[in-house]
C-alpha cells in the first residue's frame, strides 16, 4: 500500500479553527482544545501505519513511535 491509495486525508467531525470566531480568550481556550484533539489524532493514526507505510513517508518505526507516544499537549 502506498501513500497514494491510503486515505489521509484529515476528517474532523469537529469544527474547525477557521470556523471559529477568533475574540477573545474563549475562542483561544477553544482552538488550542481543537488542536490538542487534532494532534492525539493524528499521533493515533500515525502509530497504526504499517513500516511500509511509514518508509514511503521516509520514517522509521522508532520515529513513529516516539512521536506517537509523546503527549496531546507537545509538539
Amino acid at each position: 500500500m502506498t501513500l497514494k491509495t491510503m486515505n489521509l486525508h484529515h476528517n474532523s467531525n469537529y469544527t474547525t479553527g477557521e470556523q471559529i470566531k477568533k475574540t477573545g480568550f474563549l475562542s483561544s481556550f477553544t482552538q488550542t482544545i481543537l488542536n490538542w484533539q487534532d494532534r492525539a489524532a493524528m499521533r493515533y493514526r500515525l502509530a497504526e501505519l504499517s513500516e511500509e507505510n511509514l518508509s514511503d513517508m521516509g520514517l522509521t518505526q522508532n520515529d513513529a513511535m516516539t512521536e506517537a507516544n509523546k503527549h496531546f499537549w507537545q509538539n
